[in-house]
C-alpha cells in the first residue's frame, strides 16, 4: 500500500507525463525574444481558459485568479501580439482577420490536444494551476509559459507573411 507522499508523487509524475503528451513538438521561434514570450503567454492563457470552461475540469475560480494575478503581464502580451501582427499585416480588416484566425486556431488546436490526452486532462489542469500559483512574481510568467511549450508546431508564432509578387514594368 502506498503512503500519502508516494501517492502525491505518482500523481505529480502522471501530470508531468500528461503535460509532455499534450505539449507536443516545439514550434518555430520568433526573431525577437519578447515576441516569442508574448505568443507563449497567449498559448498558456488559452490552455487555462479551456480548462476553465471544460465541463469536466471546472477550473473557473483558478482561471479567474490567474487572470487577476497576472493581468498586467497578460495585457502586455496581448498588446505585443497585436503589435507584431500590425507590423507584418498593416491595419484594418486584414489585421483583425489575422489576429482572429490565430486566436481561433490556437484554441482549436489546444482543444484537440486536450481530447487526445483524454481523462488525464483535468488532472493536468490541477498541476498547471498549482505551478502557476507558486510563481514568485508576474515577471516569471513568460519563462514559465515558454517552458510549457504550448504553441502548436503547425501554428508557428511570428510566421512572416510571404513577400508580395514582384511588379512587372511595361517597357
Amino acid at each position: 500500500m502506498l503512503n500519502a507522499t508516494q501517492r502525491r508523487g505518482r500523481r505529480l509524475l502522471a501530470g508531468v507525463l500528461a503535460a509532455s503528451l499534450i505539449a507536443g513538438p516545439a514550434s518555430a521561434r520568433c526573431a525577437a525574444d519578447q515576441d516569442q514570450a508574448a505568443f507563449d503567454v497567449n498559448a498558456l492563457k488559452t490552455e487555462l481558459m479551456l480548462m476553465a470552461v471544460s465541463s469536466e475540469c471546472r477550473r473557473e475560480t483558478d482561471y479567474n485568479a490567474f487572470i487577476n494575478r497576472f493581468r498586467q503581464q497578460l495585457i502586455e502580451a496581448d498588446g505585443r501580439v497585436v503589435a507584431w501582427y500590425r507590423a507584418h499585416f498593416g491595419t484594418g480588416r486584414t489585421l483583425n482577420l489575422k489576429i482572429e484566425s490565430f486566436v481561433t486556431e490556437l484554441a482549436n488546436q489546444r482543444s484537440r490536444a486536450a481530447q487526445r490526452v483524454g481523462g488525464d486532462y483535468c488532472a493536468r489542469s490541477s498541476l498547471l494551476f498549482t505551478e502557476i500559483s507558486a510563481l514568485p512574481s508576474g515577471s516569471d510568467l513568460a519563462a514559465y509559459a515558454a517552458g510549457k511549450n504550448m504553441m502548436p508546431a503547425d501554428l508557428p508564432a511570428c510566421e512572416t507573411p510571404p513577400a508580395p509578387p514582384a511588379r512587372r514594368t511595361r517597357r
